[in-house]
């Protein structure tokens, strides 16, 4: 089924790289390796979904969000068990709301926790969105403990989930050392303008179209890079 999926997702590489690979883009990120997965991004709010379909559809990643806070998602478990039945490779990722180191290591243990039992295919991910009241110092100490932790709690490498402006006006190293899933959308390619020199999964739309999702979804394209290093081909 694996090996089926790959070669799949292979063929819609070309595609990408024909639409893509040629734009001429001189302030274009590139990607960290060959772009060859398709992929969505899940939670609750996407309601009951046919992971058969989506399988179908040609997606091959699903990363679905376990927990936020410290409450896990209500459809974590669900999605992760029908993602895996239909042979979907899956990543995922936590809702970072900490106002202090100390509440991200915190976060960081539930997150583990959470998850435990799984062995996910693609990396950890910290999506730190509500910045809200954080100086950008704040910001950065706050995800490196998070992030830390994460691989400290569970031995499995991590990444940055961003939106294109906190990637590029806020985070710094060694934040910048993590591989870069960036959310950019209306654009041919991810912007250079980010302190990363390389993306590894790039999030273009959050009103993407898919076959057993009713409703809008974040859809993704991924690199190799996204994969832990056990799964990488």
């Amino acid at each position: 089924m694996r090996y089926k999926i790959r070669l799949l997702a292979f063929t819609l590489a070309l595609a990408l790289v024909l639409t893509f690979g040629f734009s001429g883009a001189a302030s274009a990120l590139p990607a960290d390796s060959t772009v060859v997965y398709h992929g969505i991004d899940v939670s609750r709010w996407q309601g009951e979904i046919d992971f058969e379909q989506v399988a179908q559809s040609g997606v091959s990643i699903v990363y679905i969000r376990s927990s936020y806070g410290n409450t896990e998602d209500q459809n974590f478990r669900a999605y992760t068990r029908s993602a895996l039945d239909h042979g979907l490779m899956t990543g995922f990722y936590h809702y970072l709301t900490a106002r202090s180191v100390s509440q991200a290591r915190y976060q960081a243990a539930f997150f583990v926790r959470t998850i435990g039992g799984y062995t996910p295919d693609c990396l950890l991910a910290m999506d730190f969105e509500d910045l809200s009241g954080l100086s950008p110092q704040e910001i950065n100490d706050i995800s490196l403990a998070f992030l830390q932790a994460v691989e400290e709690f569970s031995g499995l490498e991590v990444c940055i989930y961003s939106d294109a402006y906190q990637a590029s006006r806020i985070l710094e190293a060694p934040i910048t050392s993590y591989p870069l899933w960036v959310a950019e959308y209306q654009a041919n390619t991810p912007s250079d303008e980010v302190a990363w020199a390389s993306w590894s999964g790039w999030q273009y739309t959050d009103t993407g179209q898919v076959p057993g999702i009713t409703g809008p979804v974040d859809r993704d394209y991924f690199t190799d890079e996204i994969l832990q290093n056990s799964v990488k081909p």
